[in-house]
């Protein structure tokens, strides 16, 4: 028992650099992506071409090679198939590619796959054993911290997602805490660029009304939307990301590309100034919907963000509230992902104790209010 748990131990040290390194290199990696998609803005037009490769390489590739995190989730319930270490590879080229050519998309589920198939296909220990488990969820929480910078919310974040499973084993959490700090105290020495922001001060009761009121309204719209687009989109067949590419590409080069990739400098001016278009979250739901419903690799917690901190700041433009932008941006994500604690845990780390509160609450309501429908559909 105490080698088990020695062993355990130690490969969850070794976890946390890897996932640091890994986060840090495709953090870097959009920021070029980013770069040169500003700099020329015919990159939409690659869309088609890249769905059109992505199409013809799925032919030769093995099942697991389309693994999102929605199936390494699955695998924490029951352990059965070790996921393809390759994978990793795999969806850190083709979401920087989405990023490239303007897909709306984020990274940080991008960050729990590349860190959580790296891990999990390499491992040691048996398929269907709790020691692979354990090793699968330390390295989805430390892809979490990698990419966000948010410790106490990576630890809570994929136990809360999974309704808790498991959370008696001492052991588990042991793992799981030691993986996320050693990746956090790593990608603080890389200085990793995670995103800062101005404390939270509070809100009126009036901004909060019509926040109780508007989260759920934009969760719902993202989920049925994101349906939509994957039921519409699958009658085309096997060539659904080349026709959807062709719609994105189109629909890019009139709206131009304030929407693509990350808009972590949207987020910014939102969160900090409260400053937004008053339609800017819905053409980002709109535009992230499409692209991950066509089949494009990408995370979409980023985009939550988005819609949530720019739909907060338009109300609070209307009501005068700075802050609503803080709770929109986390509250959406919690209320799509049934996590609400987290979000709480996370609103506290990024804009300080104060955000809290409300960033649960927010986030509780949005989650009864979905009754059930889940981003990741793991029910």
């Amino acid at each position: 028992m105490l080698k088990r748990t020695l062993n355990l131990m130690l490969i969850a040290l070794i976890i946390g650099p890897v996932a640091a390194f890994s986060s840090h290199l495709f953090l870097a990696s959009l920021e070029y992506a980013t770069s040169w998609r500003e700099s020329y803005q015919g990159l939409i037009w690659t869309l088609p071409v890249l769905g059109f490769l992505m199409t013809i390489a799925y032919q030769y590739m093995p099942a697991k090679m389309s693994w999102g995190v929605t199936h390494l989730l699955y695998e924490l319930r029951e352990p059965r198939h070790r996921a393809n270490p390759f994978l990793c590879v795999w969806i850190f080229v083709t979401s920087a590619l989405a990023h490239l050519g303007g897909g709306s998309v984020g990274r940080e589920g991008v960050g729990l796959i590349i860190n959580g198939t790296l891990v999990d296909g390499i491992g040691p220990f048996e398929e269907d054993s709790e020691e692979r488990s354990i090793l699968l969820q330390s390295a989805l929480s430390a892809g979490f911290v990698g990419m966000f910078g948010t410790p106490l919310a990576a630890i809570f974040f994929i136990f809360e997602i999974n309704k808790y499973r498991s959370a008696s084993s001492f052991s588990r959490w042991l793992a799981i805490v030691m993986a996320v700090f050693s990746t956090y105290i790593v990608a603080f020495y890389l200085d990793t660029p995670h995103m800062v922001f101005p404390t939270y001060n509070g809100v009126s009761w009036n901004g909060l009304l019509l926040m109780f009121f508007a989260i759920p309204l934009a969760a719902y719209l993202f989920y049925y939307l994101f349906l939509f687009f994957f039921k519409t989109f699958s009658k085309f067949g096997k060539w659904k990301m080349v026709y959807g590419g062709v719609i994105l590409s189109i629909l890019l080069f009139f709206i131009g590309t304030r929407y693509s990739g990350l808009g972590t400098g949207i987020i910014l001016l939102a969160v900090s100034k409260g400053e937004a278009l008053p339609w800017d979250w819905i053409i980002k739901l709109f535009l992230t919907a499409l692209t991950i419903g066509i089949g494009f690799k990408g995370g979409e917690v980023t985009p939550l963000f988005f819609m949530g901190s720019t739909l907060g700041a338009a109300i609070g433009m209307v009501t005068g509230d700075l802050d609503l932008a803080k709770l929109g941006m986390v509250s959406l994500l919690g209320s799509l992902t049934h996590t609400p604690l987290s979000a709480g845990i996370l609103g506290f780390e990024l804009f300080g104790p104060g955000a809290f509160m409300w960033s649960f609450l927010l986030s509780l309501f949005g989650q009864y209010s979905l009754r059930g429908r889940h981003l990741y559909r793991l029910d």
